[in-house]
């Protein structure tokens, strides 16, 4: 398993594993989804961390996995506030949310999946993700890293890893905490941190 990136472990084997063992394989989940968006995108070029401050005028925000577009809606009522943003991405499967997006967001880059998103060369203020939460949630039988789309969050975090937003909020299922006894979520915090 440990030389097949897309091999999926159950429950009991995330459970059991090694709390240096499990972060390898975050870890390698995480190279192993750069790869994958290296080949979807065409992108010939490894990505490397953003460098690159924003401007102080202006909060710069993205949102993976967009939904209904809830952080764009609060972000944006900031502006009676004084505070003015600007979302530079939005990534979104579901139809109905596309067209949501596109109708209120004139000019806003949407892309159909995580891994077609543009990505920007400035670190941004905030980023947002809720990556699907089948694998976590009871209505997807809590299959958690043996379910395949458990690994889109690797998505998040990688994105994470490259543009090292000022702030993360991720969202998921609550399931997620106590998966595997605990440790997936300890190991994701650790990286975070890191």
């Amino acid at each position: 398993p440990e030389q097949d990136l897309t091999y999926l472990p159950t429950t009991a084997q995330v459970s059991e594993a090694s709390q240096h063992n499990l972060t390898k394989y975050v870890l390698k989940q995480i190279v192993y989804a750069q790869k994958q968006t290296v080949l979807h995108s065409h992108r010939t070029a490894e990505l490397a961390p953003t460098t690159r401050m924003p401007d102080p005028g202006i909060l710069l925000f993205g949102v993976d996995f967009a939904g209904m577009d809830q952080l764009g809606i609060q972000l944006r009522r900031l502006v009676k506030a004084g505070i003015h943003s600007r979302q530079l991405f939005a990534s979104e499967t579901w139809s109905v949310a596309q067209k949501f997006l596109s109708d209120n967001h004139p000019g806003l880059s949407i892309a159909l999946s995580v891994q077609q998103r543009p990505w920007p060369s400035v670190r941004m203020h905030i980023y947002m993700a809720g990556p699907p939460c089948t694998a976590w949630a009871s209505g997807g039988m809590l299959k958690g890293l043996a379910d395949a789309t458990s690994h889109l969050f690797f998505e998040a975090l990688r994105f994470i890893h490259f543009n090292r937003p000022f702030t993360v909020v991720l969202e998921n299922s609550s399931n997620m905490l106590t998966y595997a006894k605990g440790k997936f979520i300890q190991v994701i915090l650790n990286l975070l941190q890191e």
